[in-house]
């Protein structure tokens, strides 16, 4: 987490994570599938699509690649 929280487009987020990992974030790695997850307001803002992938393959690394499949989908149809 500390080292994809230094890349720029994430600038923020340590922050952000340190609030709500007892909240929000535990219950996406309590989550059998994370594809419902909703992100909170303030992390919506601070996050894209991709660096959501970098999140969830940190707190799921199981649940990566069917992640990956979701945006490729989403994004290139």
């Amino acid at each position: 987490m500390d080292r994809a929280c230094k890349l720029k487009s994430m600038k923020g987020f340590a922050e952000h994570f340190k609030k709500e990992c007892n909240g929000k974030y535990k219950e996406l790695y309590e989550m059998p599938d994370p594809a419902t997850f909703v992100f909170p307001p303030e992390g919506e803002k601070i996050l894209t699509d991709f660096t959501k992938l970098i999140i969830i393959r940190i707190i799921k690394p199981d649940k990566l690649v069917p992640a990956m499949v979701r945006y490729v989908v989403t994004k290139l149809g």
